[in-house]
């Protein structure tokens, strides 16, 4: 999401999002107001709260 940033004033003047990936193509995001609250439940989580975490 935060990528997108530095386009922002093309998309608006052309209506278009350039890019590299197919127009159909599916890909998984997560915004960086979510990885912040999951870091933060990790961070407060107990010691025993080991391994992975997906978000």
């Amino acid at each position: 999401m935060s990528n997108w940033d530095g386009q922002l004033d093309e998309v608006r003047r052309s209506g278009m999002l350039v890019s590299f990936f197919p127009g159909d193509m599916r890909v998984p995001m997560v915004a960086p107001r979510d990885l912040g609250e999951a870091a933060a439940r990790r961070l407060l989580s107990g010691p025993d709260d080991t391994g992975v975490a997906y978000v």
